[in-house]
């Protein structure tokens, strides 16, 4: 009557039909559907349909549909990722590790290498390939305020528009760190947009 899945969580079985085929079709309550042989027993799950229902950040990359969501009371959490000419999707969980925890996402947005996620906890870059983390900014990097509203990239900096002020996040060497002043300190950063050589800021 339940699916367990790799971080221990159980979803409830909600439906089971068998094709005819040797294929037996399942339904489950937050962990989408699921096809198993009847023969072997092995259940696939079936990687299609948001992780969350409700949407807080859509990111277009050329193909690809990146979207993220609020917490609220889902069982499962993350960034799903829609392949438009394959029709298919794929997911990074989190909640799973200390490195991604379940929080909101706000703002998604990625360059040709790397895609940032603006969350309530700070900001998370993961590698685009690989959907591994790469890096984690908070506020004991520097930030001012770890509630990361919006995103912007030139060159190797990143601009990360917060809930009290503008914090530029630039490399020191095999390092980073947050560089300052602080701009609109006192202000919430809600998007940015780089246009040539200038940064518009909506605060």
């Amino acid at each position: 009557g339940r699916l367990v899945d790799d971080a221990g969580r159980y979803f409830s079985l909600a439906e089971a039909i068998e094709d005819g085929s040797g294929n037996l079709w399942l339904g489950t309550w937050g962990r989408g559907a699921a096809r198993s042989s009847s023969r072997t027993g092995t259940i696939e799950l079936l990687p299609y349909g948001l992780i969350q229902e409700r949407v807080n950040a859509i990111f277009n990359d050329s193909g690809f549909l990146w979207v993220s969501a609020a917490v609220l009371n889902s069982d499962r959490t993350g960034i799903s990722i829609y392949d438009q000419e394959e029709n298919s999707f794929e997911y990074i969980e989190s909640g799973l590790t200390r490195d991604f925890p379940a929080v909101d996402i706000n703002f998604l947005f990625g360059d040709e290498s790397t895609i940032y996620a603006g969350t309530e906890t700070g900001l998370i870059s993961f590698d685009r390939k690989t959907l591994q983390i790469l890096n984690r900014y908070s506020r004991t990097d520097g930030l001012t305020n770890e509630n990361v509203l919006s995103i912007a990239t030139t060159g190797d900096s990143i601009f990360a528009g917060t809930a009290k002020g503008l914090n530029l996040i630039i490399p020191l060497g095999d390092s980073t760190g947050v560089g300052g002043p602080v701009q609109l300190s006192d202000n919430a950063i809600y998007d940015l947009e780089v246009v040539d050589t200038t940064l518009w800021i909506p605060s």
